[in-house]
């Protein structure tokens, strides 16, 4: 704990007096998507045993442009330019729309305006959409046609007024859901965009409009691993995916999104055409909570022992008390745990879901039984969790084996938009899972040899 106090005390001196940070230990993070096997969009893919995600939408010009020029250069050739996408040349300075290109070169619905050096940027600020269906001015909810996956974040532009180019007028749409295929041949995939405000004018099928080039990631379907050094099942954890921006300045806005899938293939979170908005650090309690997590909460009245598939409640005297605060807090939606106990005597156990005064009140007994906790329902999160036994002898003796739950979480899909431009100016990882509690997995390490031995991991 040593060393946790020294990195919260240096990560703490540089805030104000109003601003703290808490360092909570979780254990291993696990990149669950490391590699990245599902689509981008607008970016690229770098790194080897884990990669990242940049962003592929600026680029620099090869050679120097004349003002009046009808065409310009690219260093490199990318694969996201095409037809009528909107270009914004010297990063702001004008507005032109690609008529035709050949490799790096691009043939503008305009002549150039200004002239340009070499290494000025060109930053594809829009791609080519269609709409799908007639939308009237002061709609929000449109259909359109993609050659390109599109998620929830994205922005749609359109021209305030037609064939006016610095007219183009930008609406987040914070959810984005699947609607099928079109026969167009290459605005394949259609997209029902839910906009942040309504459009202003009448927008007709098959009018051109547009989608912000920003990164995009959609993976594939990743299953929840195991532990480290286990065969059980991950508890409880937390979602997370490290990103930012490589050079100082205002961070970029994300949209992080997902669908939770059952055993069975059924869908918790989300379906087949809609991903769920979510923040950084999302808790995600469908998952069976360890017994041996309990060795780790804090200990008021007795002791907690373990063995390899239970936890073990004791007391000298007639009372057992346990508790942990829960960061981040925990939805009270209602998710309902069992868990089987073994005892010697007679008990009554309390359970205890703060800020709800109510406890789950179960009755031990000298047998097995099975028992269940439901969460409760409310609209405060949960912020700590407390266990108490009452026993009617002298002492406390029970067995706890793993709280488990009927709908599971087995497997993950993702997706990923963030408001990014620049030339590297932005990184992101896939997603990571961080276990809730700590484990007894940590306690264990292997060498080379594959012995297991106490007390912490060794690496070679």
């Amino acid at each position: 704990m040593g060393r946790l106090t020294r990195i919260e005390d240096t990560v703490n001196a540089p805030l104000t007096d109003f601003s703290q940070i808490k360092v909570i230990p979780r254990g291993l993070p696990y990149f669950i998507d490391n590699l990245l096997r599902g689509e981008v969009r607008f970016g690229r893919r770098t790194g080897n045993s884990t990669a990242v995600i940049n962003t592929d939408n600026t680029y620099k010009i090869a050679t120097d442009i004349a003002p009046g020029a009808p065409t310009l250069t690219l260093q490199n050739p990318t694969e996201w330019m095409q037809l009528n996408s909107i270009i914004s040349v010297g990063l702001g300075r004008e507005l032109r729309i690609v008529e035709d290109f050949v490799d790096s070169t691009l043939l503008l619905n305009e002549e150039l305006k200004f002239g340009y050096d070499a290494n000025d940027f060109v930053l594809l600020h829009s791609s080519p959409i269609k709409m799908l269906a007639d939308a009237p001015a002061g709609s929000t909810s449109i259909q359109i046609k993609s050659r390109y996956p599109l998620g929830n974040g994205d922005v749609f532009v359109y021209q305030l007024t037609e064939g006016l180019l610095n007219s183009i007028t930008e609406v987040k749409a914070p959810t984005v859901a699947f609607g099928g295929t079109s026969a167009d041949p290459i605005f394949d995939k259609v997209y029902v965009m839910e906009l942040s405000k309504p459009i202003q004018r009448d927008l007709f099928a098959d009018d051109l409009v547009y989608i912000r080039a920003y990164p995009g990631y959609f993976s594939t379907k990743v299953r929840v691993p195991n532990p480290v050094n286990s065969s059980d099942q991950m508890g409880p954890f937390l979602l997370d995916n490290l990103s930012g921006r490589l050079v100082e300045g205002k961070n970029f806005d994300e949209t992080l999104s997902l669908k939770l899938i059952d055993r069975r293939g059924n869908y918790l979170t989300g379906d087949d055409n809609n991903y769920i908005p979510i923040f950084k650090n999302y808790s995600i309690f469908n998952r069976p909570i360890r017994s041996h997590s309990f060795v780790f909460f804090e200990t008021a009245i007795g002791e907690i022992r373990f063995t390899p598939q239970r936890a073990i409640f004791s007391s000298k005297t007639p009372q057992f008390r346990i508790g942990k605060k829960m960061v981040p807090t925990l939805p009270a939606d209602g998710t309902t745990f069992k868990f089987n106990t073994k005892s010697t005597i007679n008990a009554e156990m309390r359970i205890f879901f703060q800020p709800y005064d109510t406890p789950v009140v179960l009755t031990i007994k000298p047998e097995p039984q099975t028992h269940t906790v439901p969460f409760p329902i409310g609209p405060e999160n949960i912020e700590a969790m407390e266990i108490t036994i009452q026993s009617t002898t002298n002492e406390v003796f029970v067995e706890v084996a793993d709280w488990t739950v009927d709908a599971t979480v087995n497997e993950i899909e993702y997706s990923l938009i963030v408001e990014a431009t620049g030339f590297a100016g932005y990184q992101s990882s896939g997603l990571i899972l961080k276990p809730y509690f700590l484990s007894t997995d940590l306690l264990q390490g292997k060498y080379d040899s594959g012995d297991a031995y106490d007390s912490g991991f060794v690496y070679f």
